[in-house]
């Protein structure tokens, strides 16, 4: 028999998609959300970010009766399943733990015998039998219940599909905790695997978004290296790995996101300093933070960046543009921001991305442009930050025409061919792991 009457904890990007696909699928679901102004958007019928048909699919589910939204679970319930799926943000390259440790206790003293207990969150190794359990235990007054890890393994843009398709890693304390949490998501994902331990699935969450960090920074050290020769690192990645399956096919830029960005400090976090200083982990995770470095002291080099005038334009400001986000945790655009100030306190920054919220621009001190090509006409340094196609159909050479004389444009991810452009106005087109001019 499968739990059909399901709490989720933590209506954020992760519990959110959750709750409307197992509403979908004929779960009762209700979603527990305490922060008041996500809690307001919510009840509005509206998700508080951009996803791909969400809208529509919350509303529905709303009005369906599948899936209610409330800020605390009440104490006559009739959940058979708590997911809990908060935020583990960092602080100081650190998980901070209180909110799953916070919701863990509200579940528990609200708990139904026989209930299980699905932790979804990103956390430190052995934390959900070292931590987790032992507050359940404490509080929950000898009630018998069920504990597993299942991570979330879903890309910001294509949730909905994904929580569907990509594989679901289930481990419990038990193996009856394993298959009970296998029925609940089978209903919805066909592709389960059960793990050894709550330890073993926590490890594999952390592994997914670490390699593929590692991964980048490989791609970003090459740029770095190319950046000093008159060479093009795209050019030398794309042939290193044409037919030839010895080499794999890599991207350089911006790793950013409230994934990558985090969970190898997660993994980390885990482990002794000693261990932490000689990790090839911690080398690549530097390297990726600090990508902004080469393309600002490429501009100190070549600009007067202390102009008083000086005008920076962003192009994408969210982590990533492929597929589309609103969501600009982990961006580089804060990096920016911080170190051009600091440069020139007169600095205007502008920027264009038509999946921020307005809101958003205000907050990070952004003027708003709809238009790319105000945004070049006005800016004398643009800077492409994420991995938007939109930027490849820009005409170059005719918006040169109208540039700022001496303009610059720095752009991540490689769109142009530097030799096929004919700028005028003496603008500078550079790719990064190509910075030569």
């Amino acid at each position: 028999m499968v739990d059909k009457n399901i709490a989720i904890l933590g209506l954020g990007y992760v519990g959110l998609t959750l709750a409307v696909s197992m509403a979908e699928k004929g779960f009762n679901i209700t979603g527990i959300e305490t922060n008041k102004k996500i809690l307001n958007v919510l009840l509005s019928k509206k998700p508080h970010f951009y996803e791909p048909n969400l809208s529509q699919k919350f509303k529905k589910q709303i009005d369906k009766g599948n899936l209610k939204i409330t800020d605390k679970i009440i104490k006559k319930n009739n959940f058979t399943g708590y997911i809990i799926c908060v935020g583990t943000p960092l602080i100081r390259n650190k998980p901070n733990l209180n909110y799953i440790k916070n919701a863990t206790r509200e579940v528990s003293k609200n708990l139904n015998d026989k209930s299980i207990i699905i932790y979804r969150s990103t956390v430190p190794i052995g934390t959900t039998e070292n931590i987790l359990k032992p507050i359940l235990d404490k509080n929950c007054n000898n009630i018998d219940y069920e504990v597993c890890y299942c991570p979330e393994r879903t890309a910001q843009g294509s949730a909905l599909i994904e929580i569907r398709k990509m594989p679901q890693i289930i481990g419990g304390l038990n193996r009856k905790s394993s298959f009970r949490a296998q029925r609940i998501f089978k209903k919805f994902n066909p592709q389960t695997y059960i793990v050894k331990n709550t330890t073993t699935a926590e490890i594999i969450k952390l592994v997914d978004n670490t390699q593929r960090d590692v991964f980048f920074s490989y791609a970003n050290e090459i740029s770095e290296i190319s950046n000093n020769y008159n060479v093009s690192s795209k050019e030398i990645l794309k042939i290193a790995a044409l037919n030839y399956p010895r080499t794999s096919k890599l991207l350089p830029g911006p790793v950013g996101g409230p994934c990558l960005s985090k969970d190898s400090h997660i993994l980390l976090s885990s482990l002794s300093n000693k261990f932490k200083r000689n990790s090839m982990i911690y080398k690549a995770r530097t390297l990726n933070e600090n990508i902004y470095f080469s393309c600002l002291n490429f501009l100190k080099k070549n600009y007067n960046l202390k102009n008083k005038k000086l005008i920076i334009g962003f192009y994408g400001i969210a982590f990533k543009g492929k597929p589309q986000t609103d969501d600009t945790r982990g961006s580089i655009v804060h990096d920016f921001i911080k170190e051009f100030k600091l440069i020139n306190n007169n600095v205007i920054f502008l920027a264009l991305d038509n999946k921020i919220k307005s809101e958003n621009f205000t907050k990070l001190n952004l003027k708003k442009i709809l238009d790319p090509k105000i945004l070049f006409i006005k800016s004398n340094i643009i800077i492409n930050i994420n991995n938007n196609d939109n930027f490849k159909k820009i005409k170059l050479n005719n918006l040169s025409k109208l540039m700022k004389k001496n303009s610059i444009i720095y752009d991540y991810w490689n769109n142009f061919e530097k030799e096929k452009l004919k700028l005028e106005n003496n603008v500078k087109y550079i790719a990064y792991g190509s910075e030569k001019i």
